[in-house]
Formats: structure tokens, sequence, C-alpha cells
């Protein structure tokens, strides 16, 4: 008796190398995922880096890991005023998320594209938290005037947007390295009283700030530009800020350059005109140096 059979093929499908590496690879970073303690890793990272600076204690209420994208979620941000040498209320964001992006080696640690709102503006950052030092990366952020000011020296207030590019590495004794470059094409000071003299608004409009951090908290300010052809005032400064971290107003600086008064500010502020006199003049632009604090500069003559 004659019996059709059905054939069975038991040879393993024609996978090509790079389909068998893909499957090879992926088999293996989900089991890493699953069996390595990674977000448990992660996390006591984080809780070291936010603990290690005694002048700025940073907390927040929970912190957890989600497998999927992998990210860690830090909710409640506390950031005290005397992270930036201040006083007053603290900076709170809502939500923070920690987008991972593998390890870095300088310094070493995880690192993390970190997204949140500040002030009701999303900002970006990059940032690598390592064992006792953490890096950030501000790359072409935009930030507001009017919310920043109140973390500005001497309660200076101000209005406009900000562009921020910045690389900075913070450890237990605060900042240890910082390179920043910041710009505004529509600042503007409002009305208001600044050591004792009442200003009305004035349309400054262009700002273009550089520096950068040396040994022993000294800051080299190599471009301090402020205003255009039409602007009320105009400046230019060059020097050093030796940053007090503790107290950002009682920074000792040394800076020299020039500044210059439209007629119409002059007019409307004669005191103004009075007290520049005193200085040398070259183009329109009085030559002066301010030293002192940061928070209470002291204009003088520039040393020759």
């Amino acid at each position: 008796m004659n019996e059709n059979t059905n054939e069975v093929n038991y040879d393993l499908p024609n996978f090509s190398k790079p389909r068998w590496t893909l499957y090879v690879a992926g088999v293996f970073f989900v089991s890493f995922l699953l069996y390595f303690p990674i977000s448990a890793q992660v996390q006591s990272f984080i809780k070291k880096a936010v603990g290690s600076s005694p002048a700025c204690p940073i907390t927040y209420t929970d912190l957890g890991f989600q497998l999927f994208m992998p990210k860690v979620i830090v909710k409640n941000v506390n950031l005290p005023a005397s992270c930036f040498g201040n006083s007053g209320a603290p900076i709170v964001l809502d939500n923070l998320f920690l987008h991972i992006r593998g390890l870095n080696f300088s310094p070493i640690g995880p690192h993390f594209k970190v997204e949140t709102q500040l002030f009701g503006n999303p900002l970006e950052a990059f940032v690598t938290v390592g064992l006792s030092t953490m890096a950030i990366n501000l790359d072409n952020t935009k930030l507001n005037f009017s919310e920043l000011s109140k973390f500005l020296p001497a309660g200076v207030k101000l209005n406009g947007d900000i562009q921020v590019d910045a690389l900075a590495k913070a450890g237990q004794s605060g900042i240890q390295d910082l390179n920043l470059k910041a710009s505004s094409k529509n600042l503007i000071i409002p009305s208001q009283n600044i050591m004792g003299f009442a200003l009305t608004t004035l349309n400054i409009k262009n700002l273009l700030l550089k520096t950068q951090m040396e040994s022993n908290n000294m800051l080299r300010l190599t471009d301090l530009i402020i205003g255009d052809d039409n602007s009320p005032i105009r400046g230019n400064l060059k020097g050093t800020i030796r940053l007090n971290q503790r107290n950002i107003n009682a920074s000792p600086i040394d800076l020299i350059g020039e500044v210059a008064f439209s007629q119409e500010f002059l007019d409307k502020y004669a005191i103004i005109g009075m007290v520049m006199n005193q200085f040398d003049k070259r183009d329109d632009f009085y030559q002066i140096q301010l030293k002192g604090a940061l928070g209470s500069p002291i204009p003088s003559s520039p040393s020759k």
C-alpha cells in the first residue's frame, strides 16, 4: 500500500552573516538590560553627584528608571539659590528627563541628554555624571533674561532673550572649569533703580559675552561688548573676575575698556556726563577701569 508522507525540512533557515550578527547582538543587549542592574548603577551615580557639593545641595522627591528608550526621570528637582552664589528662592524643575547616551571618559560616568522645562521654556543639555564631578554642556540654548535676572549680581533686572553656549565642570568645591559664550540681539534694561540711580527703560539691543575659567577660580573675560551705534550705552570691556562661589556679588573684578553714551542719554542724565568727564576720551569713548566687587564696581582711570 502506498502512503503519502509529508516531508518535514529540518534544515536551519539560511540566515546571512549580517543577520546572524544582528540577532546575536540583539539577544545580548536585551539580556544585558534584563539581568545587569544598570538602573541601580545609574541611580547610584546620580545620587552621589547631586550630593557631592555642600555649597549646592540639590534635592529631589523621586528618581525612577524606564527601560524603554532608557532614561532616568527625576521629579521635583530643587536647585537652591546658593548654587548660583545668591540667596532667595530656589529653581524648581517639576520633571527632569535624563536620556541615557552611553558612557563618557572625562569624567568617567554615564552620559545623558537632559530635557526639562525652565521658567516655562524647554531646555536641553548634555550631562556626564562622574564619581565626584559633573560635566554640563549647553549648545545654542535660548533663555529669557526676565527670569534669569533674579540670579544676576546687584539685583539688576533685564528683558530680552539670550543664546548660551557653555561647557562647565562642577565638583565638591563648586565650578571647576567653565567656557561660556552668551549673546543677545534684543537686550533691554527696564526702568529700575541701580545703586541708587533711577533709570528709565534703555534699549541696549546687542550683547556679547565670552569668558573662560583659569586656575584658582579666575574667570578670564575676553569680550564684554554691549550696544550698537544707536544704543544709549555702548561698551567694550576685558579683564578678570575672581569668582567667589559662595557670594557672586563679592567676586573681585579687574576690568578695563571703554564706554560711550548717546547725547540723548547725557542730556537726560547730566550727572553721568559730569562723572565721566574725569576720564580720558577717545573717539567719543571714555577710557575706564573697573575694580572692587562685581556687585559694587568702582570706576577709575586705567593704570598707565
